[in-house]
C-alpha cells in the first residue's frame, strides 16, 4: 500500500552525480573542460577510506583521462568523488544546498493527490545539523564524497528525480507535478484547466546546463556511455543517466536499478517528456532500467515497442518456451 512514485525513500545512486557535476560548477573549481585521470581506484582520503570505480569490479579498463561531461557520460565514480570532495573543501554545505536547490529533501506538492495515508514524503539531504542531531556525529568529507554519487544517507522519491530531469529538460524550470490537465465533460469546452505552476529553479546558468546535457547525451551517443547499448538505432533523441544504488549498509541485497532522462525530439504532436525508471533490488541500471526506458519511448512515440528486452525471446515473452514438464531453469 506505498505509492512508489511519490512514497519511496531510496538512495538515488549514480542518477544524482547530475546534482553532484552541478555543485562542481558551482562552486567555480570545475568547468567543461576541467579533466581526471581515472584509474579505477580513488584515495585521496586514505588507504582506509578507498574507492573503486565500478569498472574494478566488471573487470573493465579504468577510463582514463576525461573531462567534465564524459564524468557523467561513463559515470566515472572517481570523478566525482574527486569533485564532492573538492567541493567539501571550499564549502561542506555547497552540494547539501545544492541538492535542495534541485528540489530534494522536501515534497514537491504534487497536485491532485490524496492526503492522509497517501501523502507525498520529502525525502532527506543530510548535512552537518541533521548529522549532529540524528547520528550524534560531526559531518566529514567521507560524508560529501559518499553523497557526490547518490549514496550514504541521502534518500529521494522517484518524482523528484524526474522533476529534476524534467527541468534539465526544459532549461531549468521546476515546476509542480500534476495529475489532471484539464476537467471537461466529453467533448465540450472544458471548465477548467490547470495552468503551469513554477516552483523553483535550478541553481546553473545556460552554459553549465549544457555541460551536464552534454554528458547526458553522451550516455545514449557515446560509445562507452553506460546505455550506449540499450539505445542503438532508436531515431528519438534522449538525454540519460543510469544509476545503480547500493543499499546502505552493504551486503542486504541487490541494488537497485535506476534510469532517468529526457527526450529531445521537439515534434508538434508529441510533446517531449522526462521519465524515471526505477526497479528496486534488481542490479544495474544500464542492464535494467535503461531498457524499460527506451520501450516507454517506443510506445510513447511510435505507437508500440520495436526493441525486445534483454530478457525477452520475443516482445512480451519473457522466456522461451519449452516442453510441458521440463525443469524450470534456474535465472
Amino acid at each position: 500500500m506505498v505509492n512508489r512514485a511519490t512514497q519511496s525513500l531510496l538512495p538515488p545512486g549514480s542518477v544524482f552525480k547530475v546534482v553532484n557535476v552541478a555543485s562542481g560548477l558551482i562552486s567555480g573549481l570545475y568547468d567543461r573542460d576541467t579533466t581526471y585521470t581515472c584509474t579505477g581506484v580513488w584515495s585521496e582520503l586514505g588507504e582506509t577510506f578507498k574507492k573503486y570505480d565500478w569498472t574494478v569490479a566488471k573487470d573493465l579498463p579504468p577510463h582514463g583521462k576525461i573531462n567534465l561531461p564524459e564524468a557523467l557520460t561513463f559515470s566515472c565514480n572517481p570523478y566525482n568523488y574527486h569533485i564532492a570532495y573538492d567541493v567539501y573543501k571550499k564549502d561542506q554545505n555547497l552540494l547539501p544546498k545544492t541538492a535542495r536547490e534541485f528540489g530534494l529533501g522536501k515534497p514537491t506538492g504534487i497536485i491532485g493527490f490524496l492526503e492522509g495515508n497517501n501523502e507525498e514524503v520529502g525525502g532527506l539531504v543530510p548535512d552537518a545539523d541533521w548529522k549532529q542531531k540524528n547520528v550524534g556525529e560531526q559531518w566529514t568529507a567521507g560524508d560529501t564524497v559518499n553523497m557526490g554519487i547518490g549514496q550514504g544517507y541521502l534518500q529521494v522519491t522517484p518524482l523528484q528525480i524526474a522533476n529534476i530531469y524534467a527541468a534539465l529538460g526544459n532549461g531549468g524550470t521546476l515546476y509542480r507535478p500534476q495529475l489532471v490537465s484539464k476537467i471537461a465533460a466529453p467533448g465540450e469546452t472544458p471548465v477548467y484547466e490547470f495552468k503551469p505552476d513554477v516552483i523553483g529553479k535550478l541553481p546553473i546558468n545556460d552554459s553549465q546546463l549544457n555541460v551536464i546535457r552534454e554528458g547526458m547525451r553522451g550516455v545514449i551517443t557515446n560509445r562507452k556511455g553506460t546505455a550506449y547499448n540499450r539505445f542503438l538505432g532508436l531515431q528519438i533523441p534522449v538525454y540519460g543517466k543510469t544509476g545503480t544504488a547500493e543499499i546502505q549498509g552493504g551486503g542486504l541485497g541487490t541494488p537497485h536499478a535506476w534510469f532517468a532522462g529526457y527526450t529531445q525530439a521537439n515534434r508538434k504532436d508529441k510533446p517531449d517528456i522526462a521519465f524515471v525508471v526505477l526497479l528496486l533490488n534488481r542490479g544495474d541500471g544500464s542492464d535494467w532500467a535503461a531498457p524499460i526506458s527506451r520501450r516507454i519511448i517506443e510506445a510513447y512515440f511510435l505507437g508500440k515497442a520495436f526493441t525486445l528486452y534483454p530478457w525477452e525471446s520475443e516482445i512480451g515473452l519473457t522466456a522461451t518456451p519449452r516442453p510441458t514438464g521440463t525443469p524450470t531453469p534456474k535465472p
